[in-house]
């Protein structure tokens, strides 16, 4: 059992730390956020420039290291590849070995982008072959960990699903409120992630002392178009607004894998761990809105 833990979440205002901060302390979790646009009460720490020893932890405390933080959107790290390295890589491995002096566990939360999504249905045990600068850099960390690391876990999702202004559903349900047009892929496939089922899962594997690798998902795969479709319909708005588009038909500058189903089969079983449904998620954001 885990319960003198001490949760270390790096990243806390974005949209998975602030899930992990929120659910975990509702726990009765102690919980340490350090984000590099602090809050009050949180560390301030800036990823490019600080150093982890400005942390200053105790020695004699027993930390888990949530690293959530990261330069995520595919486009800007194909456009500026030295800054989303030294971000994702560089920043992430300087903290992951300050986490191994103090002999802390790691979460490291990666992506579906470390598949080619050339099949369809990714278990752990399958190959990572990352298209996007993105997925190596996701990739070049879980190695890392592993080669360092005895006690971790790597845990791999796909879209999040959440309230919050950065998630895009959130950013498209908004457009469809002001009753304009969303143009959504028919030809992307993946199992979105409820988000506050990430920290959820951390509990049941930490209390467990589950370790290794998981994909995180929930059971149904869809497309955006069927996910703002199904929303538009069940929060009684326009639904002919959602416009199905082509992700083939579209000229990005990094690659975008189009089947990237994680299989979450060895998270239900291992952490004895059940999934929130698409139809869960709609069901609080009727509450929420």
């Amino acid at each position: 059992m885990m319960t003198n833990k001490q949760f270390v979440i790096v990243g806390a205002n974005g949209p998975i730390g602030s899930s992990c901060s929120r659910v975990l302390k509702s726990f009765g979790k102690q919980v340490l956020e350090i984000s590099h646009s602090p809050s009050p009460g949180q560390i301030g720490y800036d990823f490019l420039t600080d150093s982890p020893e400005k942390l200053d932890l105790d020695k004699n405390v027993d930390y888990v290291l949530i690293l959530c933080s990261g330069y995520s959107n595919l486009t800007q790290c194909r456009e500026n590849p030295q800054l989303s390295h030294q971000f994702n890589v560089v920043a992430s491995q300087s903290l992951l070995e300050y986490a191994f002096e103090l002999r802390m566990m790691p979460i490291f939360l990666s992506s579906d982008h470390v598949f080619d999504g050339l099949k369809s249905g990714y278990c752990e045990a399958d190959l990572p072959n990352p298209l996007n600068i993105y997925g190596e850099q996701k990739l070049i960390i879980e190695e890392f960990i592993r080669a360092r690391f005895k006690n971790y876990l790597v845990l791999r999702s796909s879209k999040i699903l959440g309230y919050t202004q950065q998630i895009w559903t959130i950013q498209q349900l908004r457009e469809l409120r002001d009753s304009r047009e969303i143009l959504c892929f028919t030809d992307r496939f993946y199992a979105p992630l409820f988000v506050d089922d990430i920290p959820r899962f951390i509990l049941a594997a930490t209390e467990r002392n589950l370790g290794g690798t998981f994909h995180l998902a929930q059971d149904e795969v869809m497309t955006p178009y069927e996910m703002m479709s199904e929303i538009a319909r069940q929060m009684n708005l326009k639904s002919n607004l959602v416009i199905p588009d082509l992700m083939r038909n579209k000229k990005y500058l990094d690659f975008y894998p189009a089947d990237t189903y994680l299989i979450n089969d060895r998270a239900k079983t291992c952490g004895n761990f059940c999934f929130s449904s698409f139809d869960d998620f709609i069901e609080r954001l009727k509450a929420e809105k």
